[in-house]
């Protein structure tokens, strides 16, 4: 991720700027704005901060040979080997293989059977 601050840096602009009556509550809002990113963008950086592929509660898509089946999230957890898991009625998923075999969208499942159908033909 590429970042939109400058860790450890506060933006505040110059007093003539900041004694605009017509900015002045704006650039204070953007100032605020910018230290809340600031925070978050230093949490990902110190892998504090997860970016997780779902929710819980969510129905997801697979496919199961050319069959696209669908699934509901029952949770998301961290086992004791530090790997991220999806969990599913009846089994888990780490995140590597969720990202590229589980899909949010009925459309994404069908443009990977799509292509994996392409690849077949292609052999």
């Amino acid at each position: 991720m590429e970042r939109l601050t400058i860790s450890g840096k506060n933006y505040m602009p110059t007093d003539r700027v900041m004694n605009h009556p017509k900015i002045k509550e704006d650039v204070k809002t953007i100032a605020r704005l910018n230290h809340a990113l600031q925070k978050y963008e230093d949490a990902v950086e110190r892998g504090q901060l997860v970016m997780l592929p779902c929710k819980v509660g969510d129905t997801v898509y697979y496919l199961k040979g050319h069959i696209i089946e669908q699934a509901k999230v029952k949770g998301i957890y961290l086992n004791d080997k530090n790997d991220y898991l999806v969990c599913f009625y009846g089994w888990d998923v780490s995140f590597y293989i969720f990202k590229k075999y589980y899909f949010l969208t009925y459309e994404e499942a069908e443009d990977a059977l799509f292509q994996q159908s392409a690849n077949q033909w292609q052999k």
